[in-house]
């Protein structure tokens, strides 16, 4: 089973991967894109970069989960994430817009969904430093809120937990107690959903 953490913006995602990292034997898995160096305020996490001419490649030999195309800040950019790094690794971070990207997911995930409200998710962009406008990505966010939330509870072969303002090391190590114990998944779906 993979574990797919997603959620808005400031909701804790990157301090639960950092907590896996550090405590886990987990593989976590990264997305890629083809922005060669950073773009002052465009919200990027730990990303593998590919040429164009590579992403041309992964596109023509469909080994993608997705591939998307991104114009936030008017810089058009491609993201995606690779059959190979789906394959070999076991946890992933996908943002709202990259998990509505996902036509199929190839085999049963356990999606983590770390929900905040606005005044939480401020604390932490600004307790944090982070260098993406808040309000530019809450609005880019806000956008795809339905159709995040609907594809959310209709994934085939899959399960949800929610998290609202959970503490983010609570979060991975609940993720690595299900790891770890599969049996314990539907506890956990029936408590925190």
């Amino acid at each position: 089973m993979k574990y797919i953490i997603t959620g808005l913006h400031s909701s804790g995602k990157r301090e639960v991967i950092q907590d896996l990292k550090k405590t886990s034997s987990l593989r976590i898995g990264r997305t890629f894109n083809n922005i060669s160096q950073p773009i002052d305020g465009l919200y990027n996490m730990d990303q593998i970069y590919y040429t164009n001419e590579e992403i041309n490649s992964i596109f023509e030999n469909r080994s993608y989960i997705f591939l998307r195309e991104i114009t936030d800040y008017n810089i058009p950019y491609y993201t995606g994430l690779t059959k190979q790094e789906f394959d070999i690794c076991d946890v992933f971070v996908l943002t709202p817009d990259q998990f509505i990207a996902v036509p199929v997911f190839p085999e049963e995930i356990c999606v983590i969904w770390l929900d905040n409200n606005t005044q939480q998710r401020k604390q932490r962009y600004n307790s944090q430093k982070m260098g993406y406008d808040f309000k530019i990505r809450e609005d880019l966010e806000k956008a795809d809120s339905e159709e995040f939330i609907n594809k959310l509870y209709r994934i085939p072969n899959s399960h949800l937990i929610y998290f609202e303002n959970e503490e983010p090391s609570r979060v991975s190590a609940i993720i690595q107690a299900i790891a770890t114990h599969e049996d314990l998944l539907p506890l956990f779906e029936t408590h925190y959903n």
